[in-house]
């Protein structure tokens, strides 16, 4: 099993003016995980993959395609994220994963 991360920052500078009001908004980074799940370098159709932790305490699961790959999006940036793969009673789990 592999597990790729991806993330996105933006930033942008403000002018505020003493004296007046200003509006802004904000967009918390998140980021989306995608997980190959392969035996043999062949891809495992079928697979319940869940991805627990992280700094949200987010508890997801899916079930992989034919191509062996699903992805996790919106996820918060950091450590801590538990990915693993159950197949046929046999379960491989990745620790301590970081986006």
């Amino acid at each position: 099993m592999q597990a790729t991360q991806y993330s996105q920052s933006v930033t942008q500078t403000v002018a505020v003016t003493t004296g007046s009001t200003t509006n802004v908004t904000l967009a918390l980074t998140a980021g989306t995980m995608t997980v190959q799940v392969r035996w043999a370098g062949v891809a495992v159709n079928g697979a319940t993959v869940q991805v627990t932790g992280g700094p949200g305490s987010v508890n997801l699961t899916q079930t992989t395609p034919a191509s062996g790959n699903v992805s996790f999006a919106s996820l918060p940036p950091g450590g801590g994220y538990a990915i693993s793969a159950t197949k046929s009673g046999q379960t491989t789990t990745l620790t301590n994963q970081t986006l």
